[in-house]
């Protein structure tokens, strides 16, 4: 195969790294990092966000994604390292993967896309915002922002600011609230709501130089108008035969078991 590697800092990572290319190159699979059939993501989620933001085109073109967690569970790295080197030996020719959602972010007449979340923030000023569904009105929004989220994503930023946890197989995705404006004059509808794969939303009024948060990048927009929906493009990842843990179950392994922290390797 011809793959790509992309990966974190972390000694753990680099240490992992060495032995992938070890083993890979022993197998006589290239790197090749403008032909790829395969990016091999080491690291955690934040790594998977860094892949897609500098692979769209992979996503696009219907690359798969190899996830090797390093140190810490994350819910996109499901491989560990001795699982990837059987994975390679008996399945690479016979291999099933997850579709991941992503959301569509049109603005400014540029198009992106968000694995987890999409954020509108202004933390300085009340935001004012029309928002609409399907083109109808739904109302005017003020407060501190706007986050939408895919169902992966649902267990992020969204639960923090007491999101629904999207447990599904269909193509749903989440609008919420941060801090409404909440008096006796005026009242937001101050509740995550759920969407489906048929829902566009688009957001006017007062955007320009606002911050647009996708994913973990900010976008300053520069035009009143923003458009968000379910993407018709997926994240290919490949599924761990050997990993048997339902989706409940890494919920309760990400909320309820203490994670231990990393040093980069310029850490003391």
């Amino acid at each position: 195969m011809k793959y790509k590697i992309v990966n974190n800092d972390y000694c753990e990572t680099l240490d992992i790294k060495k032995r992938v290319l070890k083993y890979l190159n022993k197998n006589n699979h290239i790197e090749d990092n403008e032909n790829y059939e395969f990016i091999i993501i080491i690291g955690g989620d934040g790594t998977l966000l860094k892949a897609l933001k500098e692979n769209v085109e992979a996503v696009l073109n219907n690359v798969k994604f190899i996830a090797i967690k390093s140190g810490s569970l994350g819910f996109y790295n499901l491989f560990n390292e001795k699982e990837f080197y059987q994975w390679i030996d008996n399945n690479l020719n016979n291999y099933k993967y997850w579709e991941y959602d992503l959301l569509d972010v049109k603005v400014d007449n540029k198009t992106f896309y968000a694995l987890n979340e999409v954020k509108i923030i202004d933390q300085i000023k009340t935001l004012r915002l029309d928002v609409y569904i399907n083109k109808d009105h739904l109302q005017l929004f003020r407060g501190s922002g706007l986050v939408f989220s895919t169902k992966t994503g649902s267990t992020g930023y969204m639960k923090s600011i007491n999101g629904a946890i999207i447990l599904s197989k269909l193509e749903l995705w989440e609008m919420n609230e941060i801090a409404p404006l909440s008096n006796n004059k005026f009242r937001t509808i101050n509740s995550p709501i759920i969407l489906d794969n048929t829902k566009v939303v688009n957001i006017e009024k007062e955007l320009i130089g606002k911050t647009l948060i996708i994913d973990t990048v900010p976008y300053y927009i520069k035009k009143d108008f923003i458009e968000i929906k379910i993407s018709n493009y997926k994240l290919n990842m490949i599924k761990n035969p050997y990993y048997k843990v339902s989706q409940v179950k890494l919920i309760k392994n990400k909320f309820f078991i203490n994670k231990t922290g990393k040093k980069q390797c310029n850490d003391k």
